[in-house]
């Protein structure tokens, strides 16, 4: 029934409750085939051909819809194509959308992109675009033209297909059209990519991991981008001798293999790290992105990850806009902080010495100095102005026990803010987890008191004020370390202190240079924690392993337990300042008091101008 796959012997994927895809049409795919960690489209995978009539017609009428429609390799291709897309993002179905209004929204389709030209038989293409919609996917055409006319934000697509000109596999390596070059790079973080190309002849698969094919797929595609080392090719019969169809899925999140130095540049792993940084990272789909909103399977997918591995990436939940407008005010505070501390204290932030890192020991109301060249601001007054337009309240979140929508009680906020309702709902899930039995919470009675409102309510997580942590040019790595100790010993309890982080590197995002946060995987575990500390031989060779190094963009955002190891990894570029949105959510409880003092910086005349000026240029 199935085409081997190297490293891959059979097209097989494992959803969330152990179902089983199969295709019964010969086509070769990555190992990795569930997009978005596994979750596709749908809350939970199927098998095709016996739980849906839909799934079943969809599949036998593959070769007679599409192949009847010449007698070229390509409706061959499409057939193909078709299948691997099923497979990757599963077939359409309803959705429920959580945004950060606190409403819920339902959409039906993932969307596929069709690209045509000169060696797709136009009946071939036709006709997979019908397949398509009757399948119920949404599918943009002529993504070429919308790809040049717009930006990456504005377009993007769960999986496209590329029927037109085939890469050419088998001469000189070459870059493609710019304007397809733009198409495929529509295709969201964890999505698919079906292009037509030209291998040798008589080559029905390759191995990927050979040299040769790497030099032709590097020179199409980014290995920092694209999963290179998982391309399959499916050769496609037919008149056209070497024609086949290359599949390719589109990273989760990008590794910056050029931060912290030190560590083990193999290739091994590098291939590991990516690997590590895919398996916490929530690939949100593109209706997701465009509505800012999460649907409940990727919500349980990001609790998982969040409490297995101690922090998760989610991409694309934030507009980037919003979040870059937030920064914008962190930056100007910064600027009227340094101006301050010359003048009044002769500080100089820019330049500083011995002399500047303890006189600033003591920190400030609205500023700590971490490092040199790396600066936390949180009460500035442009920052303390947005915050009151935020319209912040304390939100009762509703938790996963009693399936009710999140309670929003306050208006659509301006700039972004941290306290998203599938964020909440993610973090309720984990730092009150709920027993099997639900019924034992009647014991619980002590819930009674202090306003706890009696057992089963929600606990009111606390969600601190946004600061931002600026790194400068020159900041170098920091010492490894965990923001907040374990309250018991004994045993691992849920978080008590999760810290949310927005990126907001203008672009381009992919200047490795500036750097973000690296994180050690596993290590919010105690136990394993301890075994990553002794330094030895060994264990630091461990730690090596388990560190990885994220770089992700403006709009993605990372939830990470705050007893995992972490570090802020050092900004080597020359002149960019980096600018890290932040926002703390406690148990009710808890009070971080350790990093401000009550010694403020800024006069009252000052803070009076730095709230005027952030009304000034207040959000539409």
């Amino acid at each position: 029934l199935l085409s081997p796959v190297p490293h891959h012997p059979s097209l097989v994927a494992v959803g969330r409750e152990g179902a089983v895809l199969c295709c019964s049409v010969p086509v070769a795919c990555p190992p990795v085939l569930s997009l978005g960690g596994g979750r596709g489209m749908a809350s939970e995978w199927e098998v095709f051909g016996s739980d849906s009539e839909e799934e079943e017609e969809a599949q036998s009428g593959l070769d007679g819809g599409l192949q009847s429609t010449g007698a070229s390799a390509v409706p061959a291709a499409a057939t193909a194509a078709f299948v691997a897309v099923v497979a990757a993002v599963g077939t359409p179905r309803e959705v429920t959308l959580t945004l950060e209004t606190g409403e819920t929204q339902e959409f039906l389709a993932p969307t596929v992109g069709v690209i045509g030209g000169p060696a797709a038989a136009s009946g071939a293409l036709e006709a997979l675009q019908q397949r398509l919609l009757e399948a119920k996917f949404s599918v943009l055409t002529d993504l070429c033209a919308t790809a040049a006319a717009g930006t990456e934000e504005e377009f993007q697509v769960d999986a496209l297909v590329d029927l037109g000109d085939s890469l050419d596999l088998q001469s000189a390596p070459s870059r493609p059209r710019g304007d397809r070059s733009k198409a495929w790079a529509s295709v969201r973080p964890g999505g698919l990519l079906c292009v037509l190309a030209a291998a040798v002849e008589g080559t029905e698969l390759f191995d990927p991991r050979s040299y040769e094919a790497s030099v032709h797929l590097s020179a199409n595609f980014s290995t920092d981008e694209w999963r290179l080392e998982d391309a399959a090719l499916q050769q496609i019969s037919g008149p056209v001798s070497g024609l086949h169809l290359l599949i390719l899925q589109r990273r989760a999140a990008i590794c910056n293999p050029q931060a912290a130095v030190w560590k083990d540049a193999s290739r091994r792993l590098l291939l590991e790290e990516r690997r590590h940084i895919e398996s916490v990272s929530v690939s949100l789909t593109m209706q997701e992105r465009r509505l800012r909103g999460m649907s409940d399977a990727a919500q349980a997918e990001a609790t998982v990850a969040l409490e297995r591995h101690g922090f998760v990436i989610i991409r694309g939940l934030a507009d980037p806009i919003r979040v870059h407008e937030r920064a914008s005010l962190a930056l100007q505070d910064l600027d009227q902080a340094i101006t301050t501390l010359k003048r009044e204290k002769e500080i100089d932030l820019l330049h500083p010495d011995a002399a500047t890192t303890s006189e600033l020991g003591q920190n400030f109301f609205e500023l700590a100095m971490r490092e040199a060249f790396r600066v936390d601001l949180r009460h500035g007054p442009r920052m303390k102005k947005a915050a009151a337009t935020d319209g912040r309240v304390m939100m009762r979140h509703a938790g996963p026990r009693d399936g009710e929508n999140v309670a929003h009680q306050s208006k659509r906020p301006k700039p972004w803010r941290p306290d998203h309702p599938a964020v909440m709902s993610v973090l309720q899930r984990l730092m009150y987890p709920m027993p099997t039995d639900e019924s034992i919470c009647e014991g619980n009675y002590g819930r009674w008191n202090f306003d706890g409102g009696g057992p089963h309510q929600p606990i009111q997580l606390r969600v601190g004020p946004v600061g931002a942590v600026v790194s400068l040019p020159g900041a170098g790595d920091q010492a490894i370390h965990a923001d907040i100790y374990h309250l018991f010993e004994h045993a691992h309890l849920p978080p008590h202190y999760v810290n949310l982080f927005m990126p907001c590197i203008p672009r381009p995002e992919r200047d490795f240079s500036v750097g973000q946060t690296a994180f050690v995987l596993g290590s919010h575990r105690m136990e394993t924690c301890s075994q990553l500390v002794q330094g030895t031989p060994r264990s630091l060779a461990e730690r090596e392993r388990r560190l990885v190094r994220p770089h992700l963009d403006s709009g993605d955002i990372v939830l990470f337990d705050c007893r995992i190891l972490h570090f802020g990894l050092a900004n080597r570029s020359t002149s960019t300042w980096r600018p890290l949105l932040y926002a703390n959510i406690t148990q009710p409880w808890f009070e971080d008091k350790k990093n401000w003092e009550k010694t403020r910086l800024f006069s009252e005349e000052e803070e009076e101008e730095g709230e005027e000026a952030a009304t000034a240029g207040e959000w539409e």
